[in-house]
């Protein structure tokens, strides 16, 4: 076998021939192991990079977004570990990850939705906001009927307070009680902690909507 000093480095100019993954780890692999044989450092190396590129472009190639990848990873931890994808997301830091926070407000909204429907509250009687706010923070999902107020988000008192909830005289009361606290957990048995809140705020069914 004839040794090529510049293997790696025709590889990559071919790296258009290579088009899966398992062939583009490979081939980035041996780029990897031939650098560190001549003392080189891989992340500089153009080879390297130009081969790490088409790995990137092979994964992109007809698949599903970002989004749609993180739902399905979310979603196969939460089977795997038999809880459903919001608690399994607010145990990881959502700050600094756009993906995840995206993530979050969708799946939040989907919960608040089934909160707002054992709370008894009808469609048009309350208001659904999903404020993202700064990249360092996960902001919040609220749901904001005419007598209570829910707020879903990654609390910074700590985990079993992502959800604070209150008494409120209307849509436009952005004050209203004293805040009162419940787990993403609860969120997930809808009609428990609908149960809850209309016992601590003192509310009937009837008087949420």
């Amino acid at each position: 076998m004839t040794y090529n000093p510049c293997r790696r480095q025709t590889q990559a100019l071919e790296s258009s021939q290579v088009t899966t993954i398992n062939g583009a780890v490979a081939a980035i692999y041996s780029a990897i192991e031939d650098c560190q044989r001549l003392g080189l450092n891989p992340a500089n190396d153009p080879a390297v990079l130009l081969l790490s590129r088409r790995l990137g472009a092979i994964a992109g190639e007809g698949k599903p977004d970002d989004q749609a990848l993180l739902r399905a990873c979310a979603h196969a931890v939460a089977s795997a570990s038999g809880l459903p994808m919001l608690p399994q997301l607010m145990r990881r830091s959502i700050g600094y990850d756009a993906q995840a926070k995206a993530a979050f407000h969708q799946e939040g909204q989907k919960a608040m939705r089934k909160l707002a429907c054992a709370l008894g509250l009808s469609r048009g009687s309350y208001s659904l906001r999903s404020n993202k706010g700064g990249i360092a923070v996960s902001g919040e999902v609220s749901l904001h009927g005419e007598r209570i107020y829910v707020e879903l988000s990654q609390s910074c008192l700590g985990p079993g307070r992502e959800i604070m909830f209150r008494s409120v005289q209307g849509r436009k009361d952005y004050c209203g009680g004293a805040n009162n606290w419940a787990s993403v957990d609860e969120l997930m048995e809808p009609g428990l902690l609908a149960a809850r809140m209309l016992q601590t705020l003192r509310l009937d069914v009837a008087e949420t909507v």
